[in-house]
């Protein structure tokens, strides 16, 4: 009877310790996929930002809810990024990281300074500097790290027309 008890505890506890996620491998994945969504901007690939989606992506902004297609986030980035030139795109503070106790959902406070270019239909350039803060929600699906939500917002920017060529 007294083993009976010891064994149950012992298995109790030892299904209580489970594995544990690596949450350093974890926390370093999510950092290659900013990476990757800094290269997408600056490269101005929007099949590259998009491949990050998860098929029931969210973004809030501007007042409003989305869920667009995989096919309407390439039409607005692909508009987006053929209408503007990046000077910079650069984390103004370090993303802060977080995950769920058992780290299969994870989010993320980004804090980015952004510079760019445009034409503003007049046959001037404007370069304007915004600063923009967003939380982003991603989810391990199939092993994989998906975006699912992003909650933005900006800074008003600031303009000025540049100098003819």
């Amino acid at each position: 009877m007294k083993y009976t008890y010891l064994s149950i505890i012992c298995i109790l506890t030892l299904a209580a310790c489970g594995s544990q996620p690596d949450l350093d491998t974890e926390r370093q994945a999510i950092r290659n996929i900013l990476q990757t969504e800094q290269n997408a901007h600056l490269s101005k690939n929007p099949q590259m930002l998009v491949d990050l989606f998860s098929d029931d992506f969210i973004t809030v902004s501007q007042g409003m809810i989305n869920e667009p297609t995989e096919e309407e986030s390439l039409t607005q980035f692909a508009r987006y990024f053929n209408t503007v030139e990046f000077e910079k795109w650069e984390d103004a503070t370090p993303p802060v990281i977080h995950f769920s106790d058992d780290a299969s959902m994870c989010w993320v406070t980004v804090d980015k300074e952004v510079v760019l270019t445009f034409p503003d239909g007049e046959g001037n350039t404007v370069r304007q500097s915004v600063r923009y803060a967003w939380v982003a929600v991603y989810e391990k699906r199939d092993a994989q790290w998906m975006l699912t939500a992003n909650v933005s917002t900006n800074q008003q920017p600031v303009k000025e027309l540049l100098p003819a060529n």
